[in-house]
C-alpha cells in the first residue's frame, strides 16, 4: 500500500487554491468588465473629441442659419424698400409727366395757332391800310375831274392855263402824294402837265382805254412808268361836259409806289417782311426788300401757289427760295372796300421762324422746365414717405 506525503497533498491543495483564486480574479475582472455600469468608466479621448467637434460644427451652423436669414430679412426688406419707392416715384412722377407732356402739347398747338392768326391779321392790316389810302387817292382823281375849270365850258374858257396849272400844283403840294398831274385829250395827247418831263400820247396805255370804254374812273395797275422808270399807279378819271355829260378829256394822276413803301414801313419790323403783289401779272411790285420786286412770287418763296389757293387769309411756313430759311408766310387777297374798285392786288407777310415762334418756343421751354421740377419734387417726397415707411 503506497502512502501518501502529507507535504504533498498539502502542497497540490495550495495550488489549486491558487488557481482558483487566479480563475475567479480572472472571472472576476472579466465579469467586472462585462457587466459594470458605463457612468462608472470614463470615455475615451477620442469620443471627447468627436463630440466637441459635432457641437463646434452645431453652433457654426446655428450661427450661419442666423446670419443667411439676417441677410434674407434683410433682402426682403431692401427689396420692399426699392419696390415701395419705385412705385411711389412711379404713382407721383407719371401723372405730373403725362399733366405735363398733355399740357406742352395743347400748348404748342394753340400758341402756333395764335402766333399764325397773329401774323395773318397783320397781312389783313397791310390790306386794310392800302385799300383805305387808295380809296383816298381815288377820291382825289374824282374831285380833280368834276372842278369848274374843266368841267364848265365857260369857265374852262375864262380860266387861263397857267391858272389851271397853279392849281394842280398846289394840288400835288397839298396831298405830298403825287409826282404828276395831266390831262389828255380823247385821243390820248397831252393837254395840260405839271412839272416833269413832256409825256408821249397816252393812248395806247391800258389805262386810258379802260376809260375810254367804261366812262368811269380807273386804278392802273402798278407798273414801271415809261416816263419816269418807276413803280408807279395811275389814276385816271372822264372829264365830262357839264352840260352835255359827254366826255371831253381825260385827267390823271401819277403816284410813285414808293408812297406805298412809307405807308406800309411799320409793317417791316421785328423781323417781319412784306409783299405787294399784283395778280394782273403775277409780280411782286413793293417790298422791303427791294431786290424781290418785279419777282414771281414763287421765286421767292416755295409753293407760294399753296397759299393763294387757300383763297382766303392765312399762314403757312415757306422756305425762302433767297436765304433758304424757312419763314411763316402770311397772305391776304385785297377784297372789296366801298368807294374803291376791288384791286387785284395780295398782301403779304413773311416771318423767319425763329423769330416768329420764338415767344413760343420761351415759354414752352418754362412748361418743360417746370414740369420737370414738380416731378423731381414729387419723386423726392415719394421716395422719402417710402423709405419711412418701410424702415424696419
Amino acid at each position: 500500500m503506497t502512502q501518501i506525503s502529507p507535504n504533498s497533498g498539502s502542497h497540490n491543495m495550495n495550488n489549486n487554491r491558487g488557481s482558483s483564486s487566479k480563475s475567479v480574479e480572472v472571472e472576476g475582472q472579466t465579469s467586472a468588465t462585462h457587466y459594470s455600469s458605463p457612468a462608472l468608466l470614463p470615455y475615451p479621448k477620442t469620443a471627447i473629441t468627436l463630440r466637441k467637434s459635432d457641437e463646434i460644427e452645431h453652433k457654426a451652423s446655428t450661427k450661419s442659419s442666423a446670419v443667411q436669414l439676417l441677410q434674407v430679412r434683410q433682402w426682403l426688406f431692401n427689396s420692399l424698400r426699392t419696390k415701395a419707392t419705385a412705385l411711389a416715384i412711379g404713382l407721383g412722377t407719371i401723372p405730373v409727366l403725362l399733366t405735363g407732356g398733355t399740357a406742352y402739347y395743347v400748348a404748342n398747338q394753340q400758341i402756333s395757332q395764335q402766333i399764325s392768326d397773329v401774323k395773318v391779321e397783320r397781312a389783313i392790316g397791310v390790306e386794310d391800310k392800302v385799300k383805305r389810302f387808295m380809296r383816298e387817292r381815288y377820291s382825289d382823281i374824282i374831285v380833280l375831274a368834276t372842278r369848274s375849270i374843266f368841267t364848265n365850258p365857260t369857265t374852262a374858257k375864262n380860266t387861263p392855263v397857267e391858272e389851271k396849272l397853279e392849281q394842280l400844283e398846289r394840288f400835288i403840294d397839298s396831298s405830298k402824294t403825287y409826282d404828276s398831274i395831266a390831262m389828255f385829250d380823247l385821243n390820248g395827247n397831252v393837254l395840260l402837265q405839271t412839272k416833269g418831263d413832256p409825256l408821249p400820247n397816252h393812248s395806247d396805255r391800258v389805262y386810258f382805254q379802260e376809260v375810254i370804254k367804261t366812262n368811269q374812273p380807273v386804278i392802273s395797275n402798278p407798273e414801271l412808268s415809261k416816263s419816269s422808270g418807276k413803280f408807279v399807279v395811275h389814276i385816271a378819271a372822264p372829264i365830262k361836259d357839264k352840260s352835255t355829260g359827254k366826255m371831253i378829256a381825260v385827267i390823271q394822276t401819277r403816284m410813285p409806289v414808293e408812297k406805298l413803301d412809307e405807308l406800309i414801313a411799320n409793317f417791316g419790323n421785328k423781323g417781319d417782311e412784306f409783299y405787294l403783289i399784283d395778280t394782273a401779272d403775277g409780280e411782286i411790285f413793293l417790298a422791303s426788300e427791294k431786290t424781290k420786286e418785279s419777282k414771281k412770287p414763287s421765286e421767292v418763296y416755295s409753293n407760294f401757289a399753296k397759299l393763294q389757293a387757300d383763297n382766303k387769309p392765312s399762314a403757312r411756313v415757306l422756305t425762302d427760295q433767297t436765304d433758304k430759311q424757312d419763314d411763316l408766310v402770311s397772305y391776304a387777297r385785297f377784297g372789296p372796300l366801298e368807294g374803291l374798285p376791288t384791286l387785284k392786288w395780295e398782301a403779304v407777310i413773311g416771318t423767319p421762324t425763329d423769330i416768329a415762334f420764338a415767344p413760343q418756343q420761351q415759354l414752352l421751354l418754362l412748361l418743360a422746365i417746370g414740369s420737370l421740377v414738380t416731378a423731381a419734387l414729387v419723386s423726392a417726397i415719394a421716395a422719402y414717405i417710402a423709405n419711412r415707411v418701410t424702415r424696419p
